[in-house]
């Protein structure tokens, strides 16, 4: 059944991720910004970075360490993803350079410190939350529900792969 909520858990971490950078970013641009790689309203950047927060680092980590620790596991995957989607598809989906300490403009201190903070918020008060409301919800119907994010997730990645080509 882990299998199954991670799934529920992507979505809803990818959803609220495009929802913080759709309003971050038409902030500061004075109009509304789509932001992603892909179609639908949801940056899977995020919800692969919570999950991976989730699985490798405890909930019984202090929170210096866990900050410490979700910084350095998001800010990897954010450089990483920066670099394949660039090498993939010529392109980049966001750049630092502006920024005053930052990498390759791929990632910046800024945006790792919040990455730590989020960690935080998700390992110790977010998550367990959600992950309480998912338990709730009949097996079944969290089957259900997993398929069809699964089925939508990859068949939107497909038309994005091929769209960017």
């Amino acid at each position: 059944m882990w299998c199954v909520n991670s799934m529920i858990w992507l979505f809803v971490y990818s959803f609220f991720g495009w929802c913080y950078e759709t309003i971050v970013c038409s902030i500061q641009a004075g109009e509304l910004v789509k932001r992603g790689f892909l179609f639908g309203p949801y940056l899977p950047i995020y919800g692969f970075g919570a999950l991976l927060i989730i699985l490798c680092l405890h909930k019984r980590m202090n929170k210096a360490n866990l900050f410490l620790f979700s910084m350095l596991v998001t800010t990897a995957l954010e450089y990483a993803t920066s670099w394949v989607l660039e090498m993939l598809f010529g392109r980049r989906w966001w750049d630092y350079s502006n920024y005053t300490i930052q990498l390759n403009g791929r990632v910046c201190l800024l945006a790792s410190l919040l990455f730590g903070i989020l960690g935080v918020l998700l390992v110790k008060y977010i998550h367990p939350r959600l992950k309480h409301r998912t338990d709730q919800i009949p097996p079944k119907i969290r089957v259900f529900c997993a398929s069809i994010l699964f089925v939508a997730m990859s068949t939107d990645f497909v038309f994005s792969v091929l769209r960017n080509l």
